[in-house]
């Protein structure tokens, strides 16, 4: 019997997901960028992203920036990779800060956003940003290689079984001796 076109859509969607994940994970360790998948470390950015979600940070350039925004960059310092949202756009760089926060992150010290260290936005569908809620912290963000490789076998797990899963209406039979 075919499968439904809903069953078929799910299977097309994890298989991109699971190509995306695995991709992004080879592009992070090769480049030394946080193009892809990246887990949230912090409530900083709650309620937007809470704590071990993992977000989707596509490639752009500064110019290309807005305020409202929400970015992954190099802080140069601990937590190596930071994802804020843009609050301010100038000559000198881009300003940043968590939501959760109340202070700009350049009072910590951290200098403006320039195009050598802004790693990428995180894009927004209906004014929410791409994320996976949980799956994070399991993956343990960018800096963690052992913990982005589990994610990336759990999803490829994940993925053969629900393309090759058991189907309750195919049976086999067993023969009688």
């Amino acid at each position: 019997m075919r499968r439904s076109l809903l069953a078929a859509s799910l299977d097309l969607l994890l298989i991109c997901f699971v190509v995306s994940l695995a991709g992004s994970a080879v592009i992070q360790r090769a480049c030394g960028s946080a193009w892809g998948w990246v887990g949230i470390h912090g409530s900083s950015m709650q309620p937007t992203l809470s704590n071990g979600s993992l977000v989707l940070s596509v490639p752009a350039t500064p110019d290309q920036l807005q305020v409202g925004d929400i970015v992954v960059y190099r802080s140069g310092t601990l937590p190596p990779i930071i994802c804020h949202r843009v609050i301010a756009v100038g000559p000198d760089g881009i300003l940043t800060q968590g939501d959760a926060s109340s202070r700009v992150d350049q009072t910590y010290g951290l200098p403006p956003i320039t195009a050598e260290t802004l790693y990428g936005v995180v894009p927004q569908i209906a004014g929410r940003p791409v994320a996976i809620p949980a799956l994070g912290a399991l993956a343990g963000g960018s800096e963690n290689p052992v913990g982005a490789h589990l994610v990336m076998a759990l999803g490829v797990s994940f993925g053969f079984l629900a393309l090759g899963g058991a189907d309750p209406r195919r049976r086999t039979r067993r023969r009688s001796r």
